[in-house]
């Protein structure tokens, strides 16, 4: 397990598939993830099926337009609110990794390179009832209120907008 960590925006885990085959799955910020992967365009035929059912899978390099994609992906969920989070994967042949001397620790930034990636979702977390009342009870009381939060800041525009905190001219620093 690698627990969530606000520093790297990130989570694992590492599962077993058989004698030769380690999977290390992670989740976390799509804005991070997506700077550390690499796409995938698989044959799904039975006969290029490994032992263990596993699909023969062919790895490139993403292009301008996929990464491009990516990028309007991110910005479509943020833009309506929702908290963009991505989700990966590398293979291993053994664990720990044969390159590295320690059962112990292994660094993050070591696993978290060479990524696929599998797909990016949003999270919807409305606000809760009364927040816009609240936030206008405050300015009109002349109670200045700001948001601190480590999402993605297109997420962060929308959700301040929605309850009052952010209008027009204001300012989003990340």
């Amino acid at each position: 397990m690698i627990p969530f960590s606000s520093e790297r925006k990130a989570m694992g885990v590492v599962a077993k598939f058989g004698p030769y085959h380690w999977r290390l799955y992670i989740k976390g910020a799509s804005e991070i993830l997506t700077q550390r992967y690499i796409v995938v365009s698989r044959e799904s035929t039975r006969d290029s099926m490994d032992k263990y059912g596993h699909s023969e899978i062919e790895m490139a390099a993403i292009t301008e337009l996929e990464e491009k994609n990516i990028q309007r992906t991110i910005i479509f969920y943020a833009n309506q609110m929702l908290r963009t989070i991505a989700l990966c994967y590398r293979d291993f042949t053994q664990w720990p990794p044969a390159d590295l001397d320690t059962v112990e620790e292994i660094p993050y930034s070591y696993l978290a390179q060479d990524l696929t990636l599998i797909g990016i979702t949003g999270i919807g977390d409305p606000l809760r009832p009364g927040v816009r009342d609240a936030v206008a009870r405050c300015l009109k009381a002349g109670v200045t209120v700001k948001m601190c939060t480590g999402d993605n800041v297109l997420t962060v525009r929308s959700i301040a907008t929605q309850c009052g905190i952010y209008t027009p001219g204001g300012i989003i620093m990340e």
